[in-house]
């Protein structure tokens, strides 16, 4: 499953959003339970505590330039000075990493690691910039743009930015001098985050220098922005949005399509059979004469935009045969959920699915527990690649590079693009409950005997840490956290656990019968509940934040 790839200012969350009364007691309830202040003033500090100023931000980027210094005994200097400022420079290694110098991208890395995981309020970020942007005290618009740099999960820094929209208007329609100001910085995430707070808050009166970044040398920047223009109706975001469609970044060729394609709705282009260049390429053009075609007729303000956003899939089981006449043990069915709980679209007769993986807009992999069966579908159910193996399958997904990685309760696969088998990773009988290949080719598995292993991309073992034996039914999903950790739903105790890279437990939930889990965006957590045919979100204190009933028990669910 690709990251989450829209950010959009206008919609919410959470799969059911409380009042908001209920949901401001909630939040600052959870701030004083972790002796975080609740007055304007106080978060204004709390969050500049936490923020690097401009001249050792300065600093930092000069030391990471002198790790690929050309002696050593600067390299060592740049390294320890780095170590000494702590974790505030976190985000800026981690942006380091991926540096084109092979020595600075070694050292980053190093420096992280001594440094420790992030902090652990990361979580309560998005929660402490929810309650102080119901304060609006001067200075907390620039409190929260100079903090955002200094978040290293994108995804955490991204939920606070959405409280900047109802920061960025005066009573008296002028704008904050900071969000304006922030529109020409050199961090990426305080431009857009800016822009976006202005199309939301601002009006038209603000959008012309909004749209600047349209022209922005980032990616990211424009597909941020022009989605954030395309749901605040404005036509000159749709060039962008196909221009973006050949991008190298997949997050944002992605995030072009899936808003191209809820503005088209049924007249949008048939997306190929194929990955090939030249496929892909044909597709693209199509997206042009479409626009070309259909663009000057097109009335946005009568467009439902309200499908463009962050979806729930989920596969459900109904033992009584309400998901379709399939015959025997047809009792299943996988569907998509839009902000508000409505089906997007739904695949029914299913022989007992466990787990859904979408990889493109109209493209899923199905795992049927009981058809021993992966199947490749688009959204109306027309299957594209088969394939039966040998024991229950667990999960089945595409990977970046169009191989096919598929888990059983006893062997781990890798097929090819077309399903030829690249790899084959026996393991002891049912002893696989989950697992997925992460991106730097490590294998991370929770067992059946209660390990947590990390495997090397051939199987061999190169770490594991205990979590103790987990009692589940048919049908089990971890969550695998990207820095090495994980979050496990525990059926018979009724608990959900998150453990770190070290396996030290960091966090635990009492939720009923829970068999499947994900990490939300808003480090909230997202549980499918057996029993009570319910999806659950809790926070991090534990607490529930919303409740949807199912129609049937749910068995799998992620959000996207």
């Amino acid at each position: 499953m690709r990251s989450r790839t829209l950010v959009l200012i206008a919609l919410a969350v959470g799969l059911i959003v409380a009042a908001p009364g209920r949901a401001e007691e909630n939040d600052e309830k959870t701030l004083k339970e972790n002796k975080i202040p609740t007055d304007g003033p106080g978060l204004i500090t709390y969050f500049q505590k936490r923020t690097l100023a401009d001249d050792t931000r300065a600093k930092v980027i000069r030391l990471i330039q002198q790790l690929g210094a050309d002696t050593f005994r600067e390299r060592e200097q740049a390294c320890n000075d780095l170590e000494d400022l702590g974790g505030l420079v976190r985000a800026q290694l981690a942006q380091a990493t991926k540096d084109d110098d092979a020595e600075i991208r070694r050292r980053t890395r190093r420096i992280l690691i001594k440094l420790g995981p992030a902090a652990a309020e990361n979580n309560l970020y998005p929660i402490a910039a929810r309650v102080l942007a119901t304060k609006k005290s001067a200075g907390a618009a620039e409190a929260l743009l100079n903090f955002l740099p200094c978040v290293e999960d994108v995804d955490v820094a991204e939920e606070v930015a959405r409280s900047l929209a109802p920061l960025t208007m005066s009573k008296d329609g002028k704008a904050d001098p900071a969000v304006l100001a922030a529109l020409t910085d050199p961090f990426a995430i305080k431009r857009y985050s800016a822009a976006e707070a202005l199309i939301s808050a601002g009006g038209a009166a603000h959008r012309p220098a909004a749209k600047k970044l349209l022209k922005d040398a980032e990616s990211g920047v424009r597909r941020r922005v022009a989605v954030a223009l395309l749901m605040a109706r404005e036509k000159d975001a749709v060039p962008v949005l196909l221009e973006l469609l050949e991008s190298k970044n997949s997050d944002d060729a992605d995030a072009a399509e899936d808003a191209l394609s809820t503005l088209a709705g049924d007249a949008a282009p048939v997306p190929p059979d194929t990955d090939s260049k030249a496929a892909r390429t044909r597709y693209v053009r199509n997206w042009e004469n479409w626009w070309k075609e259909k663009g000057e007729k097109i009335d946005l303000a009568k467009v439902d935009l309200t499908g463009t956003g962050r979806y729930t899939l989920v596969t459900l089981i109904d033992n009584n045969g309400g998901f379709g006449k399939g015959g025997r043990g047809m009792n299943g069915v996988v569907m998509e959920l839009d902000n508000n709980g409505k089906v997007r679209w739904e695949i029914a007769e299913l022989m007992y699915p466990v787990h859904v993986s979408k990889h493109r807009r109209d493209r899923v992999m199905i795992s049927e527990y009981q058809g021993n069966r992966v199947t490749e579908r688009d959204l109306t159910g027309k299957v594209y690649f088969d394939k039966r193996v040998a024991g229950q399958v667990v999960s089945a997904e595409r990977l970046p590079n169009g191989n096919i990685f598929i888990v059983t309760r006893n062997q781990i696969l890798e097929l090819d693009s077309k399903g030829a088998e690249i790899r084959n990773i026996p393991r002891p009988q049912y002893d696989c409950l989950s697992a997925k290949k992460m991106k730097d080719g490590k294998i991370h598995m929770v067992s059946s005997t209660g390990w947590f292993y990390k495997l090397n991309a051939s199987g061999k073992e190169i770490d594991k840490f205990s979590i103790g034996v987990v009692s589940t039914p048919l049908g089990f999903n971890a969550h695998f956290l990207p820095k090495g950790g994980v979050i496990v739903p525990d059926y018979s105790n009724n608990k959900v656990r998150e453990y770190d890279a070290s396996g030290k437990m960091t966090w635990e939930a009492t939720v009923t019968l829970p068999g499947s889990v994900v990490r939300m965006s808003n480090g909230n957590t997202l549980v499918a509940t057996r029993g009570s045919n319910h999806l659950i979100e809790i926070n991090k204190a534990g607490k529930e934040v919303s409740k949807r009933e199912t129609k049937g028990s749910p068995i799998f669910v992620d959000r996207r």
